[in-house]
């Protein structure tokens, strides 16, 4: 299962969240987003292909991508309203793959 790592003691705010995600993600267009409301464009990235999967990550048509979330609890007091966005974000995208007939396969793991 591809895995990447999301250091959650680097994260302070919505700015150090987008440069945080573009180098976990390799996205270099989200390094430039600062505000919540840019958070569309994150999840954006996990827009599937028709054929289920999503070569940016590595994600065949039958994969998952974990997603561990390092220093969760460091993460969680620096930037609670970030967080809680990001579970809330990789739950909606799971639902919306259920919902429009495709698997589920964004796995994450809080650390």
């Amino acid at each position: 299962m591809p895995s990447v790592e999301l250091n959650g003691n680097r994260i302070k705010d919505w700015p150090t969240f987008y440069r945080c995600a573009a180098q976990t993600f390799n996205a270099p267009e989200l390094s430039e987003l600062t505000r919540a409301e840019d958070f569309g464009q994150w999840l954006a990235l996990f827009a599937s292909e028709e054929d289920g999967g999503v070569p940016r990550f590595g994600v065949g048509p039958h994969d998952d991508l974990r997603i561990e979330v390092e220093d969760t609890e460091r993460f969680a007091e620096r930037a609670p309203e970030v967080l809680n966005r990001l579970v809330w974000g990789l739950g909606w995208l799971n639902r919306r793959f259920r919902t429009s007939g495709q698997r589920p396969w964004l796995v994450t793991q809080f650390r």
